[in-house]
Formats: structure tokens, C-alpha cells, sequence
């Protein structure tokens, strides 16, 4: 499957209760980028809606250091390919360290073959 998109948009919460409750009015506090966004190719950004901070990594054929997204907090980072692996996996926990002690994930993959994403 491929997906032609200038911009593709995962918002995630890692706690099931809240599918359960009524929507709040949401503000944005800060955005964390890791690269600049390219326009011509999109992005994709990660926006913790959970009340408590989760844990990312960018993970291609290497692993970024460890980002904290704080309640209402985005993370962006440009589409890219990783010359080794192909792909890229943006790595979820709601654990400080998590990617490293066996915590659940939840992950977010990509491929970027020429202009598309896979």
C-alpha cells in the first residue's frame, strides 16, 4: 500500500479509558521537532493526548536518544529513509527506558521509496 500524502497525522494516547470518556478542549503547550520538516515529502508527528508523558524513539538501522512528550506535547520529524534498513519506526511507551526493558510499544512505520510513503 502506498500512501501519497504531504502530511501524515498519528495522534495516540496509550490509555484505552480514553476512547471511553467525552472529548476536551485541547491546547498545545510546545512542539519538539528532531529535523526540519521538509514539505515536499510531509512529515509525521505524534501528539500525546494521554494525561501523563510517554517515551519516543526514531529507529532506523540506529536508535535516536530517548524524547519525553509531555500531556498535549507534539513530536515531528521529517519522512526519511534509512539507507540500511529502508524503514523507520517511531517507538511509543508510556515507560521512562522503556525500549530497552521490555515495556509495551506501540509503533508507527514508515517507508520512504523515492517521493512515496509505503
Amino acid at each position: 500500500m502506498h500512501l501519497n500524502l504531504l502530511s501524515l497525522t498519528l495522534t495516540l494516547c496509550l490509555s484505552p479509558l480514553v476512547l471511553a470518556l467525552p472529548p476536551k478542549p485541547m491546547t498545545m503547550k510546545t512542539t519538539m521537532k528532531i529535523r526540519p520538516t521538509n514539505q515536499t515529502l510531509g512529515h509525521a508527528t505524534i501528539l500525546n493526548t494521554c494525561q501523563d508523558p510517554i517515551y519516543l524513539w526514531s529507529v532506523g538501522s540506529t536508535i535516536s536518544p530517548q524524547s519525553t512528550l509531555p500531556p498535549n506535547t507534539t513530536y515531528t520529524e521529517a519522512y526519511r529513509r534509512d539507507p540500511a534498513s529502508g524503514g523507520i519506526a517511531l517507538k511509543l511507551t508510556r515507560v521512562q527506558n522503556g525500549l530497552y526493558t521490555a515495556a509495551p510499544q506501540m509503533v508507527f512505520a514508515y517507508n520512504l521509496v523515492e517521493r512515496r510513503i509505503c
